[in-house]
């Protein structure tokens, strides 16, 4: 019993660890509400429906989670920020996986950027 119950906490830490480094990145790159609330609006004004229906599907979850904070438990929250961060590597792996950069040779500079001639 009490194996199981290590075990449980051990899986929440790391989860919690995860849910932290995340948002403490985030926090010192400066990503704040213009440009997260940006991007959702570009999701709003795709010409596919079902980004559309992302978008309104990402708003309401927004909603729900704003109106419900309060009544959630730490492990709740945490458990489901998790999750959002899986999500988030894998859209992260996917689109990597699918785009293509072209880049060409002028894009390079060789030798040392600090090196003056």
């Amino acid at each position: 019993m009490k194996k199981s119950k290590f075990r449980k906490e051990s899986k929440y830490v790391a989860k919690l660890t995860r849910v932290m480094d995340a948002a403490e990145v985030r926090y010192h790159q400066g990503h704040h509400y213009g440009k997260s609330t940006n991007r959702l609006n570009e999701l709003h004004q795709d010409e596919c429906p079902r980004v559309k229906e992302l978008a309104t599907i990402i708003d309401a979850f927004t909603n729900t989670l704003a109106s419900g904070k309060n009544c959630m438990t730490r492990r709740c929250l945490v458990k489901i920020a998790y999750d959002i961060l899986r999500l988030q590597d894998k859209a992260t792996v996917n689109t990597r996986k699918n785009m293509r950069i072209d880049l060409q040779p002028d894009d390079f500079e060789l030798g040392d950027e600090n090196e003056q001639d």
